[in-house]
């Protein structure tokens, strides 16, 4: 049984994408994926679902990339709380990088959307912490 309905992951790197999904069906975390590797498309998808009072089909984790070209993770939140400024505390939001900036962890772990950061690629043993912290939102 998965853990999770719905789980959405934006990062423009199709191999991070793939790595993260593979982890994730493996693991049987989430009974629906959505990957976007545009994050105007997600941000879109969201703002639907929002613009329409679908809130059950927020996802209930969001694994967000730093490294983007046009709409960097930063960006992306700012966005996302235009679109909704509680959205935050109804979606788990784990930031995932390959940058080594001690400035880009620090932000993140200070950034009041962001639960979680994480070093990409997405592992297993990353999945556990998640759930636990995650878990709790929702109950």
């Amino acid at each position: 049984m998965a853990i999770f309905e719905r789980i959405m992951i934006v990062d423009d790197d199709v191999v991070s994408n793939y790595i993260c999904e593979r982890t994730l069906d493996r693991s049987n975390y989430a009974k629906e994926v959505l990957t976007f590797s545009l994050p105007e498309k997600a941000l879109g998808h969201l703002n639907n679902i929002v613009k329409k009072g679908l809130w059950q089909e927020l996802p209930q984790v969001l694994f967000l990339d730093l490294q983007m070209p046009k709409v960097n993770g930063w960006q992306f939140l700012s966005r996302l709380k235009e679109i909704d400024q509680e959205i935050a505390q109804k979606i788990f939001i784990v930031m995932f990088s390959s940058s080594i900036f001690s400035e880009d962890m620090e932000q993140a772990r200070n950034h009041p959307m962001i639960q979680q950061y994480h070093a990409k690629p997405l592992k297993a043993e990353m999945l556990e912490e998640i759930q636990q912290q995650a878990v709790g939102m929702f109950e």
